[in-house]
């Protein structure tokens, strides 16, 4: 049985395929199999990964027709073998010692999971590579339950930049959903992770180059109006299913939701736009009714500009304009780590105050 299972979906991504597989194979790291999942590929991509896989044993092959990403992740969790898995997307790519470090460090904490940052990858206006901060410094190579330190929650999904002990994913039975030809499958599964998990490991580094200029990405799909609402809903299913959810973690995933929704509301337009809104108002609307979406995180200026979202008269030009310049402070504080405000173990400070950080 190898250290770790290496799960890369694939479906047309000829142009990035051979550098990922590249950076995949020569890991230092050398005890791991490499599961290459063909979703139906349509260009070149299936004798691309067949030519690596005739020069390397450790790679295994599944070919299939074109089902989606959540049911690709899924057949190779199924076939996996490792101690632990990790994901590498198709047209992403890692440094050399990436899963190297990762297991060591899983391995010293016997920890659920272990994520590291990652850098932003980009051609657009030239070459840029920026290392993106999820968490502040201080967190680094120290063991914690998120259901203490719920500002994980709050990261950006970033499945990718982490392994997982492959024996805590089949005990909690977390898995991608598979819905046909849809994105945003790694908001379920991230959640899934952070609400199960024991003992997490945050990591400093950087290891994983995410490229931002692919154009065929999935999640750009302007047609995928309610894929996110999707994931939210299976999410809200899992923890009831499993008698999980209570009022702070209602809280938790209404706050983490509306990030979501935003940038969904925000990268649509004309009728796509309106129907997403009508939703984004139902849901929102009885979340404030019921006092679960909690205005203590918002400074007024935020929260007016949300309640004008959601109750609008009429679908404008001035609702889209409070979407773009909408600032969500809880979001912002939690998930990016370069921005200026600052927050602290069990505490989170917006603006001159300090909020007492949601517990599960």
């Amino acid at each position: 049985m190898p250290i770790l299972s290496i799960l890369i979906p694939v479906y047309n991504v000829e142009k990035y395929l051979a550098q990922c597989l590249e950076s995949v194979i020569n890991q230092t790291l050398s005890d791991i199999e490499i599961i290459v999942i063909n979703d139906g590929s349509k260009d070149n991509s299936l004798n691309i990964i067949k030519d690596f896989a005739a020069k390397d044993k450790r790679i295994i092959v599944i070919d299939k027709e074109n089902e989606g990403y959540g049911k690709s992740m899924n057949r190779g969790l199924d076939v996996a073998s490792g101690k632990y898995i990790g994901i590498v997307e198709s047209d992403d790519w890692i440094e050399p010692n990436m899963y190297e470090k990762l297991i060591s460090t899983a391995e010293k904490y016997k920890a659920d999971i272990v994520k590291a940052n990652f850098f932003s990858y980009t051609t657009n206006n030239g070459e840029k590579n920026e290392k993106i901060n999820l968490f502040p410094e201080i967190y680094s190579e120290r063991p914690f339950s998120p259901r203490e330190k719920t500002f994980v929650f709050f990261c950006q999904p970033s499945i990718w930049s982490s392994i997982y002990n492959r024996e805590f994913l089949n005990k909690n039975d977390i898995r991608f959903l598979e819905s046909p030809g849809a994105s945003y499958q790694d908001i379920g599964f991230s959640f899934k992770v952070w609400v199960s998990a024991k003992t997490v490991v945050l990591l400093n580094d950087a290891f994983l180059h995410y490229r931002c200029d692919n154009e065929t990405a999935s999640v750009k799909s302007k047609g995928k109006v309610f894929c996110v609402t999707d994931e939210w809903n299976e999410i809200e299913k899992y923890l009831k299913d499993r008698n999980k959810l209570n009022k702070n973690l209602e809280k938790i995933i209404a706050h983490v939701k509306l990030g979501n929704y935003l940038w969904n509301f925000k990268r649509l337009d004309g009728e796509e736009q309106k129907a997403f809104l009508k939703q984004f108002q139902k849901e929102y609307s009885k979340y404030i009714s019921e006092n679960i979406l909690d205005k203590i995180y918002f400074d007024d200026k935020s929260w007016n500009k949300l309640l004008r979202i959601i109750y609008p008269k009429s679908v404008s030009k001035m609702i889209r304009k409070a979407v773009f310049d909408l600032v969500h402070p809880i979001y912002k504080t939690q998930v990016m780590g370069n921005y200026k405000k600052k927050y602290l173990f069990g505490k989170i400070n917006i603006g001159n105050k300090e909020i007492p950080a949601l517990k599960i």
